[in-house]
């Protein structure tokens, strides 16, 4: 009776280590929008860096995303926006602003080039 007894409690202690040691994911919230608009910025990815942990925006701007405790950092990115890094803190809501990249026209491609016309470099021999 005592082996039983003492084979129960070594049982109980492992497992209330294994449910102890669990680390229990966070959730966050947050909303993208637009630095120079101000609206909401739909389809951006949140990743959290290092990891698959990945997410994306609403058409209202808003996401989701259950993370570790031991996650430090968001990545924020949006095509024709400029990619951002968020540092998580013990707050669980975000609110992120994108700035547009810096892209050029076909307007300003095509002027660039008049100084320097594509026919020229090109040997037709």
């Amino acid at each position: 009776m005592k082996q039983l007894l003492f084979a129960a409690t070594i049982t109980l202690s492992i497992l209330s280590v294994n449910v102890n040691g669990q680390t229990k994911k966070v959730n966050i919230a947050g909303k993208i929008t637009s630095f120079e608009e101000s609206f909401p910025l739909e389809g951006a990815t949140v990743l959290v860096k290092g990891t698959k942990n990945i997410t994306g925006t609403q058409a209202d701007g808003t996401f989701n995303l259950s993370v570790d405790p031991g996650d430090k950092i968001l990545i924020i990115k949006l095509n024709g926006y400029e990619s951002q890094e968020l540092e998580l803190t013990k707050s669980r809501e975000y609110s992120v602003t994108l700035k547009r990249a810096n892209l050029l026209s076909a307007r300003e491609i095509y002027r660039r080039n008049q100084s320097f016309p594509i026919a020229n470099t090109i040997s037709l021999n």
